[in-house]
């Protein structure tokens, strides 16, 4: 915004004119975040308006500015390099047909007064609270006007009244309905409009006196309720779980699920990134100041580490206590002490789970990288925090694929590592990161007899993404490019590791020749491993029990 009010351009008050477009003035913005989710909060409970902003230009677009306005709405801001894109047309096109403000044209309706937004209300098993939610959403707390007896509607007292027969009948236990307990168990959040993309993320505390022969089974309970889009009906959709109980850390790592964690995790760090660990001045954490976004940046990695820390800890700790080795904790097929020393220190059922939240650690959502500009990091850090599971894995690290050789009897491709040293000259990798597609070329399959291996590239990463929002952009990228390294900074540098584990991690790496993978390594020959640590210097530098991880940082899960 650079007229009227809302401005966050510098004004030289000598010239009464308004700076380029990329000078912020960080007081201004300060201003605009206030007027902007003012007017936002006013559009929506007022008019029932939400909004929505697609962007475009060569500058600064101070985003965070069009964030706070469309917040409130649980709307989207997307900048794009040009509308004249495929991309914008079909972002905007599912913005209008698949979601919409819920707005009730029959007032007459019971219960549907009573319906503000996207009502979703969460009950668990009473010795489970929830401690952390991240998504698009205000969470409703009880307070002296909206006391918890009011979180029931009229219509479910006779829906629990009922429920709470049937179990009765089942021998299951009850509280007496109406009952406060009903109202204690509920975490309600309310959302500004209908999107089948919108995410909540739960981190759940178990009770520290809970033992697992109080109860089986953990139950939950997601409730969602919304006015159609005509306006005219109230909808409720219900959905219960019953989750069994570990009774062993045995039982507990076997059942994690080893997509979920780092999701879970990686929203709490990059929540951390924009409002830091306390969000009481939400507003104020939003400001475009570089060295606050850096810090604030910088102490969320920090907080990933302790997490990792305490889990390397515990791990190693119960190791110790129960007097187990650690192929006792590896399941057949799994991690081996021979491959890596890394089972020792950390769960094996979550070592996808570790490489991802490395990724998303080095990524640009919580680094700065040479590549990403501030508008580009707000704009992704917004999308990471609302959008579902598949797409958060694919934004936390890269996913490449590759034929089987070059020149490919086949064009079949099969997944590989996303790391540094799958760059090899004879090689085309397709390359998914969610915002961005990548067909990249080595340097020895630049003549067109390779064509037919980078169209089967670019139609399988299409293909793959023909239905995402928002709609990614592909590149089509040589070695040696200057756009190549838009691609090349998304893998994890694991050239700078010792060549056994190279090869233990990828051991495509083994049928290379000497000079080939000397060559390989060479394309490195200028990296920093200070600036930027390859996975395992990274892993051990702040799980060893000499490191400071632990009073450096505060655990995601606290």
């Amino acid at each position: 915004p650079n007229l009227g009010n809302g401005n966050i351009v510098r004004v030289d008050k000598r010239s009464n004119k308004s700076n380029t477009a990329d000078v912020i003035d960080q007081p201004a913005m300060m201003q605009a975040l206030k007027y902007f989710e003012a007017l936002g909060k006013e559009a929506l409970e007022n008019y029932c308006i939400g909004m929505d902003v697609f962007l475009s230009g060569v500058g600064s677009l101070g985003l965070q500015a069009y964030q706070a306005l469309v917040d409130p709405g649980g709307g989207y801001t997307l900048p794009y390099e040009s509308f004249d894109s495929n991309q914008f047309k079909a972002d905007l096109n599912y913005v209008v047909a698949h979601t919409h403000v819920p707005q009730s044209n029959d007032k007459t309706v019971e219960n549907i007064n009573n319906i503000d937004g996207c009502i979703v209300d969460v009950r668990m098993s009473d010795f489970i609270t929830a401690s952390h939610v991240v998504g698009a959403m205000e969470v409703c707390n009880e307070t002296a006007e909206t006391p918890a007896s009011s979180s029931i509607l009229s219509n479910e007292r006779a829906a629990f009244a009922m429920g709470a027969s049937l179990a009765a009948k089942q021998g299951l236990r009850t509280n007496n309905f109406p009952s406060n307990n009903v109202s204690d168990a509920l975490t309600r959040v309310r959302m500004g409009r209908y999107d089948p993309l919108s995410t909540l993320s739960f981190m759940l505390r178990v009770d520290e006196d809970f033992s697992a022969t109080d109860d089986k089974y953990a139950f939950f309970q997601c409730i969602v309720r919304y006015v159609d889009q005509d306006g005219r009906d109230l909808v409720t959709r219900a959905s219960t779980y019953r989750l069994p109980v570990a009774v062993s850390i045995h039982d507990f790592l076997d059942s994690m699920d080893e997509e979920v964690v780092p999701v879970v995790l990686g929203k709490e760090a990059v929540f951390r990134s924009i409002i830091g660990r306390e969000d009481e001045e939400a507003i104020d954490a939003l400001v475009v100041d570089t060295d606050r976004i850096e810090m604030l940046a910088f102490e969320a990695q920090k907080d990933l580490d302790n997490t990792i820390h305490r889990v390397s800890g515990a791990y190693r700790l119960i190791g110790l206590e129960v007097g187990t080795s650690h192929k006792d904790f590896v399941e057949e097929g799994g991690i081996s002490s021979a491959h890596s020393s890394l089972g020792f220190a950390f769960p094996p059922e979550l070592a996808d789970a570790l490489h991802r939240l490395f990724h998303l650690r080095r990524g640009s959502m919580l680094s700065p990288g040479p590549v990403r500009s501030m508008d580009d990091r707000a704009g992704i850090r917004n999308l990471f925090l609302r959008l579902p599971l598949d797409d958060c894995l694919c934004m936390m690290a890269p996913s490449l694929w590759s034929a089987d050789s070059i020149p490919a009897t086949s064009e079949v491709l099969h997944p590989i590592p996303s790391d540094t040293m799958t760059l090899w000259d004879n090689r085309i990798i397709a390359a998914d990161h969610h915002d961005c597609l990548f067909v990249w070329s080595g340097k020895a399959t630049f003549d067109s007899a390779h064509d037919h291996i980078r169209e089967r590239c670019k139609e399988f990463l299409l293909e793959r993404s023909r239905t995402r929002f928002p709609l990614p952009t592909l590149y089509v990228l040589q070695e040696g490019d200057s756009m190549s390294r838009r691609f090349t900074s998304r893998l994890a540098p694991t050239h700078a590791d010792p060549s056994e584990q190279q090869i233990a991690h990828f051991p495509d790496l083994a049928t290379l020749t000497p000079n080939e993978l000397a060559g390989l390594i060479d394309k490195f020959r200028f990296y920093e491993e200070t600036v930027d640590a390859s996975f395992r210097r990274w892993f051990w530098s702040i799980a060893s029990a000499s490191s400071n991880s632990r009073n450096e940082g505060m655990s995601l899960c606290e």
